[in-house]
């Protein structure tokens, strides 16, 4: 069995999760349709980027209804339905932007939406990724659930972001593709959506679609066709030799009538064009070709003649261009006879689409080329025609040109080699003198001078940079292909290797490894033996480098740190084989039994701190720290700030730092929180906020509200109201609904009461008082909600008791009906002014008529 993707509309699915396979409902077989089952793709290794919006409604993971016993991904057909839908009307409104060849992508669509409408109409989808599963885990039991996890996910984040683009109406958002990342190499997604092999998701469907079924069936009465529905009525009477199939993607279908005549009829079986053509065939691309009276022409679905019935022949060869013959002589026309390339002598015409498409006309051994423009390529019997990059890549006997959409010679033909590399987006071109670089709006970026030039497999960079090592007399430059081109490093190392995004490891010819960016800017000095970047896989720091036993990480600014404790025995608990050198394997496995060592003292020294034995806590916390546990030291950090008989809040905020300079998160926030209230070093709310962003950035999500509280509160000198809303908004989605209170007051700020209402609301159903108190000055004034002196009495009894200010704004209800009482009004004012606040005076001077 190859392995592949299969993609099926269902009616009914497996109880979720523990259902045996046994017990689930009897469907289709496999890789087949009927009523209770459509197999929607068949595909090789990834999931289709067409297919993600089809599992936006929420995913569940059960057992595949066909194939295997785990790991099948299921999701409701409705909302991913209209998410597809979505989809791809934002891909239509953004298509100046996003799609390269116009007349495809909108038949395609026409064909996909017509597909859905008529054909996906279960309940259910199911992804079954079984055999592509087994290609990591050999079929072991409880593995392709976890592969589905990580799948579910991956679909999960894709959707998130196509919804974010749509919502801010930018394309430009989806070049973060998570796939993209997931993959290693990250490309735009304009190339991404244009890659021929999908065809803009048609070429997915009809990867398993036989037939299409329209809820017709054919029968006989008296040796002629006719065609009735489910409920056995005649649709179409019984007057026919011949009703032919359905084109997939097709609205109409042939049908011959007794006649001899030929027309056509809808999905509904209704005859939309008469039975008057004395030939015809099937549509394609929304036209079709007829004869009349001996001649041929093109019409449209609703019968119209784009091309009349004039020509000797005609082809309908894409979508709105047509090959026409008259005598012998062959043209290009449009719709109403436009004419795309003039009449010449040819036997036939033809279209290859397999990539930028192009047409030819055969003359008994010549043949003329025509780009998709319709401009004259050559003539000549050629070896091998090319698309890549707008261009055509012609390979005539022993010789190699480019040319472009117009018919210019971009490279003149030669005894070369020209090769488009789709890493660099370039074409690397060989020739007797040596290696050169040429793009095709650019131009020639590097003569063919070189030794050798290839692409140094990495991911472009911050401004599209695509990288090429360039090899010259024995030395080794980086070139970068951009929008502007040119030397990154030029000819003076022995060797590169690709880290991660942006960043570059660089090989002097002394032997010796440092790391530089994509600008050539050389971060750190070439001091290590090796270095490695785990092909953009390292998930913290940017590069691994080893120095004889040592073993580093290196930053994004070139600073280095020993690789931690935990660090180690992760690296080597994952595959190391597949990542490391055997030199470097060898570095990693010398250091892993101390790594081990001090994650054992460190659970030791937690175990101790829990069960009040602080000294024994400290030696094993000190020990692991020794031996690279930075957790450690962040826990000592923790002992020497909050216990008993052993606070020294100044060594707290020491190790806390310490900790967080080698890359700990926790201790990151702990030092933020240190140098915010004060506590063991003199308060320095810039170093709060460096430390909470860094613990932000390494994961730790609970800085966030920190932080945000110095953007907030005033005392702090620092007010941003955006950014923490924004820091606030991320905590609340995280789960923290704390700050719900915090997120109505800055709304409130900004006199967006209808936001202010549904978070203050949210913070006092969690017993906020301070919550409380706002909503009952909404519910007095009327503001944001209807005004409810009843419901503001009762929100302001709640809250008195902790905010004596209220005793204020109880006291003006008082004033009024219903709560009309003098009394309560001076009650109340005298009891705000002995708590201490600051307006009571202010109010009992303005109504103090009311007792006198």
């Amino acid at each position: 069995m190859s392995h592949r993707l299969y993609l099926y509309n269902l009616t009914q699915v497996p109880e979720q999760a523990v259902a045996a396979t046994s017990e689930l409902p009897l469907l289709a077989a496999y890789g087949q349709n009927d009523d209770a089952a459509l197999m929607m793709m068949e595909w090789g290794y990834e999931l289709p980027p067409f297919c993600y919006p089809l599992f936006a409604g929420g995913i569940s993971i059960a057992p595949p209804v066909y194939n295997g016993t785990e790991g099948g991904l299921y999701a409701p057909a409705a909302p991913g339905k209209q998410a597809f839908l979505d989809f791809y009307a934002f891909l239509e409104k953004h298509a100046d932007t996003l799609i390269d060849n116009k007349d495809a992508f909108e038949n395609a669509k026409k064909k996909l939406l017509r597909f859905f409408e008529n054909k996906v109409v279960h309940p259910w989808f199911h992804l079954d990724a079984w055999d592509v599963f087994n290609m990591a885990d050999d079929g072991a039991e409880g593995n392709h659930t976890a592969q589905a996890e990580d799948l579910k996910l991956l679909i999960e984040q894709t959707n998130t972001l196509i919804r974010k683009a749509i919502e801010a109406d930018n394309p430009a958002l989806l070049d973060e593709w998570p796939p993209n990342a997931a993959s290693g190499y990250r490309m735009a997604f304009k190339q991404l959506i244009n890659d021929e092999v999908f065809n803009y998701g048609w070429a997915v469907i009809e990867s398993a679609v036989m037939g299409d079924y329209t809820g017709l069936e054919v029968f006989v009465d008296n040796g002629l066709h006719g065609l009735r529905d489910e409920e056995d009525n005649i649709v179409l009477p019984a007057e026919f030799t011949e009703i032919f199939e359905y084109p997939i993607g097709e609205e109409l279908c042939l049908v011959l009538h007794q006649s001899g005549k030929y027309g056509y009829v809808n999905r509904a079986g209704e005859l939309v064009i008469p039975c008057q053509y004395d030939d015809a065939f099937d549509f394609s691309s929304g036209f079709s070709h007829i004869v009349l009276a001996g001649k041929a022409g093109i019409i449209d679905e609703h019968g119209n003649a784009v091309i009349p019935a004039v020509y000797d022949d005609v082809h309908v060869l894409k979508y709105g261009v047509f090959a026409v013959k008259k005598g012998g002589e062959w043209a290009l026309m449009g719709e109403q006879e436009t004419l795309l390339l003039p009449f010449q002598i040819a036997e036939d015409v033809g279209i290859d689409d397999s990539g930028l498409i192009y047409f030819f006309f055969k003359a008994e051994k010549e043949i003329w080329y025509y780009s998709d423009t319709f401009h004259f390529l050559l003539k000549g019997l050629t070896d091998n025609i090319e698309t890549a990059a707008g261009c055509y890549l012609i390979t005539l006997k022993k010789e190699m040109g480019l040319l472009s959409t117009a018919g210019e010679q971009l490279i003149p033909f030669a005894e070369q080699t020209i090769r488009y590399d789709y890493l660099l987006d370039a074409f690397i071109v060989q020739t007797p003198k040596g290696s050169g670089l040429f793009h095709a709006e650019q131009g020639w970026l590097l003569p063919a001078e070189s030794d050798n030039v290839y692409a140094l497999r990495a991911n472009p960079g911050e401004n599209g940079e695509r990288l090429a090592v360039v090899q010259q007399q024995g030395s080794a430059g980086l070139f970068a292909v951009a929008a502007t081109s040119g030397w990154v490093a030029t000819p003076q190392y022995k060797d590169f290797l690709f880290l991660k995004d942006n960043y570059v490891g660089y090989k002097t010819k002394e032997g010796a490894w440092g790391m530089m960016d994509y600008t050539g800017k050389v971060l750190t000095p070439a001091s290590y033996d090796s270095i490695n970047g785990k092909e953009n896989c390292l998930t913290y720091g940017t590069a691994i480098a080893f120095k004889g036993h040592d073993i580093f990480l290196i930053q994004g600014d070139g600073s280095a740190r020993p690789l931690s404790a935990q660090e180690i025995v992760d690296e080597m608990s994952v595959y190391p084989e597949g990542f490391f050198t055997k030199e470097q394997l060898k570095a990693l496995r010398k250091a892993l039994p101390a790594a081990e060592q001090a994650l054992g003292e460190y659970e030791l020294g937690n175990a101790a701190l829990d069960e009040g034995r602080y000294d024994d806590a400290i030696r094993h916390f000190e020990l692991a720290a020794s031996l690279h546990c930075f957790e450690a030291i962040t826990n000592l950090g923790y002992l020497y700030e909050h216990v008993d008989g052993y606070t020294n809040l100044e060594k707290a905020a020491a190790l806390y730092k310490k900790a967080a300079e080698l890359g700990e998160r926790y201790a990151m926030k702990n030092a933020g929180l240190m140098y915010q209230h004060g506590r063991g070093v003199e308060a320095d709310y810039k170093q709060a906020e460096y430390w909470y962003r860094r613990a932000i950035d390494q994961g730790n999500e609970n800085a966030a509200v920190a932080l945000a509280d110095l953007c907030y509160y005033a005392e702090y000198g620092m007010q941003d109201h955006e950014r923490a809303l924004e820091l606030y908004q991320t905590a609340l989605d995280n789960g923290d609904d704390d700050v719900a209170c915090n997120i109505g007051n800055i709304y409130e700020v900004k006199k967006d009461y209808k936001n202010a209402v549904k978070y203050y609301k949210q913070a006092a159903k969690k017993g906020d008082t301070f919550a409380k108190w706002r909503l009952g000055c909404f519910y007095t004034d009327g503001t944001g909600v209807k005004r409810d002196p009843e419901k503001a009495m009762e929100l302001y009894q709640e809250a008195v008791a902790a905010l004596p200010d209220v005793h204020v704004d109880i006291a003006i209800l008082h004033t009024a009906d219903p709560y009309f009482d003098p009394a309560e009004v001076k009650r109340r004012l005298y009891l705000a002014k002995d708590a201490g606040v600051a307006t009571a005076d202010e109010y009992i001077d303005k109504f103090k008529h009311l007792w006198k």
